[in-house]
């Protein structure tokens, strides 16, 4: 397993920009990749720091990349930087071409905890010609909910939204449910989602009306809960069984398969 920490020069975002990346060894080229985000109060660190995650990466042979997003909600920001834009293109295509990462839309995906299942949600929904399948951990699904009820810092959302934040979210790409209803009419195709949240998490209550929302809505979509808050044991419990999801995807999709040993493989998706 190789673990790179990276600090170069965006464009998008005119300046330095970190991230690490987690290759496994046995992967050379066409490496499934999964775009990992942190939550609100992290960093590109903190799933390094605080999971198994190289571990758990190593075990599916799936490449990992963590980006760094201050406190941005993963949006191009009212008063600040365009996280948006830099993780769901600058990003992915700078990491494919420096890693060998697969360019396949059925090979790559993204997740998160607290805003980077926030994010996680919003990336596959908004791009889902780009990610085939997202999980949300603890996530902020129903983010207007959220912030109408003053949980989330003014500060925090006047720099993202501006002043005016509520009325700017209502009905715009940054409600999960608005990007979900249009799959209805639009054709793009529609990503997995899975979504677990902690029944002791104060954001469960949210989680659960986006799950009353997509359930029926045509998603291939898979619901769990447990015990558990809004902390990192909780965390590294369920990364596992979302890269596991991704997995599922993959071979449900035909671009792997089990070999001998027991463990999945990349194989070559036939035209």
């Amino acid at each position: 397993m190789a673990v790179f920490h990276c600090d170069y020069r965006s464009k998008v975002m005119e300046g330095n920009v970190c991230f690490n990346v987690i290759v496994p060894e046995q992967c050379i080229e066409d490496i499934p990749t999964v775009y990992l985000l942190h939550g609100i109060a992290g960093n590109q660190n903190d799933w390094l720091r605080f999971t198994a995650i190289e571990r758990y990466a190593v075990e599916r042979s799936i490449a990992v990349v963590m980006p760094a997003a201050d406190k941005s909600f993963y949006t191009d920001m009212k008063y600040g930087r365009r996280y948006y834009t830099f993780i769901s293109e600058e990003l992915i295509e700078y990491t494919r071409k420096m890693f060998n990462l697969s360019s396949k839309r059925e090979k790559t995906f993204v997740a998160g905890l607290s805003m980077g299942g926030y994010g996680a949600l919003k990336f596959a929904l908004s791009k889902p010609d780009t990610y085939a399948a997202c999980a949300s951990i603890s996530g902020v699904p129903d983010i207007y909910e959220r912030l109408s009820n003053g949980t989330t810092n003014r500060v925090v959302a006047q720099s993202v939204w501006g002043e005016d934040y509520l009325n700017a979210i209502k009905g715009s790409d940054s409600e999960h449910i608005e990007l979900a209803g249009r799959f209805e009419t639009n054709g793009k195709p529609r990503p997995w989602i899975f979504q677990v949240c902690g029944t002791d998490d104060s954001l469960y209550d949210n989680n659960m009306t986006f799950r009353h929302f997509i359930e029926g809505k045509g998603f291939t979509y898979r619901f769990d809960d447990g015990p558990g808050a809004h902390t990192w044991d909780v965390w590294d419990y369920w990364i596992p069984y979302a890269l596991d999801f991704f997995k599922e995807y993959m071979r449900e999709n035909g671009v792997e398969e089990y070999n001998d040993r027991g463990y999945t493989q990349p194989i070559v998706v036939k035209s």
